[in-house]
């Protein structure tokens, strides 16, 4: 709809102009018009074309899956605002708790309300993993720092002519006990406890946010190598994070609840049952386009549901730097491909990461997310 608008505006300008050369003759100096495009909400046709948009969700189709990233402040452009990716995606995927700003709460509210895209959140075990490192990290850098200064404090202490007194050594003792009691509280967390209070509190945000529901992120691993210590580990962590996965959705059930990650590694697959979608995250690492097969077969393993499964790929990345993701080894977009594949493979969902980053472009916007969205669900002609 957004293309045939810029049509209608382009063939309103070819008009204007021919007007005005038949006419140049007769100027005398240059006179200057304002020329005002009207909104696309403000057709007559608008509230109708939304019924039909929002009726077009209901019917059997692929789920074309955008992964968006929101800022804390106010958008600055275009390619930042949720309404202006194209109508015809189904989810919007959040990664982050930045809906705070009220022009991206607006936002939100028109396109769940008004476009019928759902918008849901993404709860990723491998970004919870990595604060969880970091964590530790730290900890340990803080935990050295308070530890020299326990020795300097002792060195100290032993070194004073007059450590036999009583206000001296109590100053020591409440100096030392104030650093061992840092000390403690540097202890690293239980990593399942970690992910445990990590979950909550991004549960607790999809509630307070009246967000669709949640996409549970895990890759896992493949056990084949692991030794019986390290598959208990690992499946323990399954457990933990799928586990409680599950119990949300029992309590949930009206809301939606999407897989993302490697189907083929996770233990107990009756898990998937209970998820609508199943994406396959390896799509992302494609560097041709013949992967995407591949890396679809990888996950059509025993207990995986094959009419549940999706395949993901993203677009360029924001940092100018990088000039490796979203491209193919051969250094074409990867989007490109990904479009021919799913015209061919018609999976049952397809996921774009940076989606956003396709808004600049000349000519139109998004012309790779909506190939994608030809490619799945083509147009009646």
């Amino acid at each position: 709809m957004n293309k045939q608008f810029k049509y209608i505006a382009s063939a309103m300008l070819v008009a204007a102009s021919g007007s005005a050369f038949t006419s140049c003759n007769d100027w005398t100096e240059p006179e200057s018009i304002d020329v005002t495009y009207p909104a696309i909400e403000d057709s007559a046709n608008y509230p109708a074309y939304l019924a039909n948009l929002r009726e077009y969700r209901k019917s059997d189709h692929s789920k074309v899956y955008a992964w968006v990233t929101l800022k804390e402040d106010a958008p600055s452009n275009e390619c930042e605002r949720m309404t202006s990716l194209p109508d015809s995606i189904d989810v919007l995927v959040l990664a982050d708790m930045n809906i705070a700003h009220p022009l991206v709460a607006a936002d939100l509210k028109k396109v769940r309300e008004e476009k019928g895209m759902e918008v849901i959140y993404n709860i990723d075990f491998d970004a919870i993993k990595t604060a969880y490192t970091v964590l530790c990290e730290q900890n340990a850098a803080d935990r050295t720092a308070v530890n020299a200064d326990l020795s300097q404090l002792e060195e100290d202490y032993n070194a004073n002519e007059n450590k036999d007194d009583e206000t001296v050594k109590a100053e020591y003792e409440a100096a030392k006990a104030e650093l061992e009691a840092k000390l403690a509280a540097l202890a690293d967390p239980d990593f399942n406890d970690y992910v445990l209070e990590n979950l909550t509190e991004q549960l607790n945000y999809v509630a307070s946010q009246n967000l669709d529901g949640v996409m549970f992120a895990f890759n896992g691993k493949a056990e084949t190598h692991m030794t019986e210590a390290e598959k208990s580990e690992y499946r323990a962590q399954q457990l933990v994070f799928l586990g409680v996965a599950t119990d949300w959705h029992k309590r949930n059930p009206e809301l939606v609840f999407d897989f993302l990650g490697y189907p083929q590694n996770i233990s107990d697959k009756t898990i998937f049952n209970d998820f609508r979608m199943l994406f396959v995250r390896q799509g992302l690492d494609a560097t041709n386009g013949n992967l995407y097969a591949y890396y679809m077969t990888l996950a059509m393993v025993d207990g995986v549901p094959v009419e549940k499964l999706g395949m993901m790929a993203t677009y360029k990345s924001s940092d100018p730097e990088d000039t490796k993701t979203g491209y193919y080894s051969d250094g074409t977009l990867a989007l490109v491909g990904f479009a021919k594949w799913a015209a061919a493979a018609q999976p049952a969902g397809v996921g774009i990461k940076n989606a956003q980053m396709d808004y600049f472009n000349p000519g139109f916007s998004y012309p790779h997310v909506r190939a994608i969205i030809q490619a799945v669900n083509p147009s009646i002609k």
